[in-house]
């Protein structure tokens, strides 16, 4: 007899508390979540995100004003799933129905550059956790990975 266990892990490429004030990123994402049943995994999936995450502050997106936001899943075992592209004037709109100020941006289209500005902007702005999750639904709806494990000769 055996038993599934769901894991909830956050994509590759986001980075991860590893202790208080030290930050990593690793090819093998900690679990943030367990449960014994897909459909509860599933339901956190759609239900939670990570607000204590810079969005930003990742390899996960592709980021360039003259191209918007795309998640980008480096994970080779996941089904590619169609491409999902945030126009940068859609962001921008984002913003101003979230009333938030723009971030201030370089004057290229250099995709470290804006990173780093949009990655600035996160943390220097007062974002209230409303605004964080918005921002995070319209960005990357779906950060999270649900690995199966089997576990030979449970009870």
């Amino acid at each position: 007899m055996s038993t599934k266990l769901y894991l909830v892990r956050l994509y590759r490429g986001y980075r991860f508390p590893e202790q208080a004030f030290s930050w990593r990123r690793t090819a093998h994402p900690p679990i943030i979540a367990c449960f014994h049943a897909r459909e509860l995994a599933d339901v956190y999936v759609a239900t939670h995100l990570p607000l204590w995450q810079n969005p930003f502050d990742s390899y996960a997106l592709y980021v360039r004003q003259s191209y918007g936001i795309e998640p980008w899943r480096e994970d080779e075992d996941i089904p590619k799933e169609p491409e999902r592209v945030v126009a940068w004037v859609d962001f921008l709109a984002a913003l101003s129905q979230l009333n938030l100020p723009e971030p201030p941006m370089p004057p290229n289209d250099d995709e470290d550059e804006v990173q780093a500005c949009l990655k600035r902007w996160w943390d220097e702005t007062e974002l209230t956790n409303e605004q964080r999750e918005a921002l995070w639904r319209l960005i990357d709806p779906k950060p999270y990975r649900i690995d199966e494990v089997e576990l030979e000769g449970t009870p």
